[in-house]
């Protein structure tokens, strides 16, 4: 347990305006949740910092803050606090805001101005700004290595949508990534969803492709991917009839013909997080909660139950290494009847595919259609992009038997 003379709030908030920079409304906010957390779960004084109260006050703190967003929060103000009990000697020492002793700072003005400065400060006759108050905080050296480790581990941060255990995370279904295809307004929109699903995009990979990186040969349409995190230059094949049905049109009858792929309203190019505000816009209006994120791991992993890839070329197009096991730990949703297949697929067992989906290739228009026993053709002619199972979606044509 690390023990501090007393507790000082003024030389707390003067210790989260200089050295963590923090302005005058966080810096309150970050103290209002800090004296909430003392007064009802931390069961020792502020001065006193030790790990297994620090736990019961978390579990106990989770009670009042149910949102990932809300615990965040706190455990970020409980950071400031730690870093502040951990690098100050004693806390009787420590000026408030009328007992400024400058010690030793970098941040005072040398020379013959800074020398009168700390006369007056001494003298109490000057007092400097918050943004200068640098020396209150000492060489206090730190604890050892495992009380610090345990300390990280108790304040780190939870994500907003946490990644749930296998087998309680529900697969988002073809039929539900259509409903919000379809609830989109826009063919912009469509489109954008469509190819995300295609080909598993990041959302800063799916910003960032330009019309150039579109191409056509051979009715084999090809799109030129820029990996966001190694800047690798890929190409991949649109490889789903989702793709084809509206991305295809989308592009033919791009508005600008040039630039950026999915465009603005002003011609500009879209910013990762207005795609995952709208992103989250459309999958209210489609009676769901989704991300981009949550729809490339829904990809992937209907890829692999579907047989559409191999897991090796599924890491391909994802974009990650060939040894990396991503894909299997963190991306593969596993529902209840298929457990144990997928498990085995996790841990490299050769399992054979339970629905194999069997796409159909028109040779009059060269677009790539669903199978005729696929479930959702009842949504697609409901909605009038197909007539019947056994003709094309765009031309009409009909199609060979799968």
């Amino acid at each position: 347990m690390i023990e501090r003379g007393h507790w000082d709030w003024d030389a707390f908030r003067i210790y989260l305006l200089s050295e963590r920079r923090l302005g005058h409304a966080s810096a309150r906010k970050a103290m209002e949740l800090l004296r909430l957390f003392a007064e009802r779960d931390y069961p020792l004084p502020l001065h006193c910092l030790d790990l297994e109260a620090l736990q019961r006050g978390l579990v106990s703190a989770e009670a009042h803050y149910p949102s990932p967003n809300s615990m965040n929060l706190l455990k970020n103000a409980l950071r400031h606090w730690a870093r502040f009990l951990l690098r100050v000697d004693d806390l009787n020492t420590v000026p408030t805001d009328s007992q400024v002793a400058i010690r030793t700072s970098q941040r005072v003005t040398g020379g013959v101005r800074g020398l009168i400065q700390r006369l007056l400060a001494l003298l109490h006759l000057w007092r400097p700004s918050p943004g200068s108050v640098y020396a209150i905080i000492s060489t206090q050296e730190y604890p050892d290595e495992v009380f610090m480790a345990r300390l990280r581990r108790l304040l780190k941060g939870q994500r907003y949508t946490p990644r749930m255990p296998d087998g309680v995370e529900g697969r988002l279904s073809l039929r539900k990534v259509l409903e919000i295809i379809l609830a989109s307004r826009t063919e912009r929109w469509r489109a954008l969803l469509a190819l995300a699903w295609d080909l598993g995009l990041r959302p800063g990979e799916l910003v960032a492709l330009d019309y150039e990186d579109v191409h056509m040969e051979d009715n084999i349409w090809t799109i030129r991917v820029r990996r966001e995190k190694t800047g690798v230059v890929e190409t991949h094949e649109l490889m789903t009839w989702v793709g084809y049905l509206f991305f295809v049109p989308y592009y033919e009858h791009h508005p600008t013909q040039e630039g950026p792929l999915f465009p603005t309203r002003t011609g500009g190019r879209m910013s990762v997080h207005a795609l995952a505000q709208n992103l989250y816009l459309r999958a209210q209006r489609a009676g769901t909660r989704f991300s981009a994120y949550s729809l490339r791991k829904g990809s992937a992993t209907w890829w692999e139950r579907r047989g559409l890839l191999p897991v090796s070329s599924i890491r391909r197009r994802l974009g990650h290494r060939p040894d990396s096991r991503v894909f299997e730990n963190h991306y593969l949703c596993l529902y209840e009847e298929d457990y144990s297949d997928d498990v085995g697929r996790a841990r490299g067992q050769y399992v054979p595919t339970v629905e194999p989906y069997v796409q159909r290739y028109c040779i009059n228009c060269g677009t790539i259609n669903p199978p005729a026993d696929e479930p959702v053709y009842d949504l697609l002619i409901e909605q009038g992009l197909a007539t019947a199972p056994h003709s094309c979606m765009v031309c009409g044509h009909i199609l060979m038997a799968s």
